[in-house]
């Protein structure tokens, strides 16, 4: 991945937690999730080389070329 005179690769991880909603994300909802981060893929310049749903939280592993600086 890689965009026009810049080879630089920065990933991502966030975790995030549902509060006071514990065990709400379960095995119904991972297709759905699927499709909406295929979704945020198509119209923002990211990759998500990983997802997956824990329970009460939902971890992310994004890959993205740094276009300015992640401050």
């Amino acid at each position: 991945m890689h965009k026009s005179q810049n080879k630089s690769l920065l990933l991502y991880h966030f975790v995030c937690p549902i509060k006071y909603r514990p065990d709400v994300l379960d095995n119904h909802l991972a297709k759905t999730f699927l499709s909406v981060c295929l979704g945020i893929e198509e119209c923002y310049e990211i990759h998500f080389l990983e997802t997956g749903l824990d329970g009460d939280h939902v971890h992310f592993l994004i890959q993205d070329v740094l276009t300015i600086s992640p401050d």
